[in-house]
C-alpha cells in the first residue's frame, strides 16, 4: 500500500487475514461481477484511534459502504472523531445487495447527518426502494449534497444549500471497453482529488472540474483490465479535466 501512495499504519493482520480479496469475473463486453472471499481483516475502533490525528486534520472523512456489513463500531468511532473536530463527512454506497442487506444501518448513519453522499443509480434505488420505499430517507438525501453516477449517461451533482445542479456527460473513452471493475472507485478518487468539501459557497467551476476528473479517471480504468492505473495515466486524466471546453449559461 505504501508503494502506491496509500498512507497506513496497519502492518499486521490477525489470524492470517488479508486486507481484502475479490474474485472478479469479467464478460467479453466488459461487464463484471465479483465474489468477496471470507477472512478479510476487520477495522476496529482501536485501529481508528491509531489514525485519530489523520482524521482530525482531514477536510473530509469518506465512509465506504462495505464497512456497514460488520464494522460499524469502527465507523461510529471515526464519525465521532470527525464530528468532534468539525471534519466534513461523506458516505459512498456499496453493491446493491450490500445496500439492501444493511439498509437500516446505512439509512441510520445517513439520517444522522452527512455532508456528501455518493452513489450510482442502482445503489441509490436499492437504498430508497430495496427494503420498501423509505420516504424519510429520500427527503434526507434530497437535502444533502450528492453525486449520482449513471454509467454511460454520466453523472449528476446537486448542492441544495447553494442551489447548484450540474448534469455531466461522460468522458470519451480512450480505447475499447474491457473491464468495468473499479470504475466507481476511479471516479470517486478522481472527483475527491479536486473537490473542496470546505468551500462555502460552492465553486461551480471547480466542482465541474472535479466531476470531469472523476469521469476521466473512470474512463481510463474501464479501458484496461484491472482497476489500478499507472501514475502517469492518473496525471494525464487530471490534466485533461483541468482545462474543460465548456460553455456556461448565465
Amino acid at each position: 500500500m505504501h508503494d502506491v501512495g496509500v498512507k497506513t499504519k496497519i502492518t499486521d493482520f490477525e489470524d492470517g487475514a488479508e486486507s481484502h480479496i475479490n474474485l472478479t469475473m469479467v464478460t467479453p463486453d466488459g461487464q463484471r461481477t465479483f465474489a468477496n472471499l471470507p477472512h478479510t481483516t476487520r477495522i476496529t475502533p482501536e485501529i481508528v484511534d491509531d489514525f485519530a490525528d489523520d482524521i482530525i486534520d482531514a477536510d473530509l472523512l469518506v465512509i465506504e459502504g462495505y464497512l456497514f456489513i460488520d464494522q460499524t463500531d469502527a465507523v461510529d468511532r471515526a464519525l465521532e472523531l470527525a464530528r468532534e473536530n468539525n471534519v466534513k463527512i461523506a458516505i459512498t454506497l456499496a453493491a446493491e445487495k450490500v445496500v439492501i442487506d444493511n439498509h437500516d444501518t446505512i439509512a441510520e448513519h445517513i439520517e444522522d447527518g452527512i455532508d456528501l453522499f455518493i452513489a450510482n443509480e442502482e445503489e441509490l434505488d436499492a437504498l430508497i426502494d430495496g427494503a420498501g420505499h423509505d420516504e424519510e430517507l429520500e427527503k434526507c438525501i434530497a437535502g444533502t449534497t450528492r453525486v449520482v453516477t449513471q454509467g454511460s449517461e454520466g453523472c449528476e451533482y446537486f448542492n441544495p444549500t447553494d442551489d447548484i445542479f450540474i448534469d455531466m456527460g461522460t468522458a470519451a473513452l480512450p480505447g475499447k471497453l474491457l473491464d468495468t471493475n473499479g470504475a466507481g472507485d476511479g471516479f470517486l478518487g478522481g472527483f475527491l482529488s479536486v473537490y473542496d468539501a470546505t468551500e462555502t459557497p460552492t465553486d461551480g467551476i471547480k466542482t465541474v472540474i472535479a466531476l470531469l476528473t472523476g469521469a476521466a479517471v473512470a474512463a481510463e480504468v474501464i479501458c484496461q483490465t484491472g482497476p489500478r492505473l499507472a501514475q502517469a495515466t492518473y496525471q494525464k486524466a487530471a490534466e485533461k479535466a483541468a482545462e474543460p471546453d465548456i460553455a456556461f449559461d448565465e
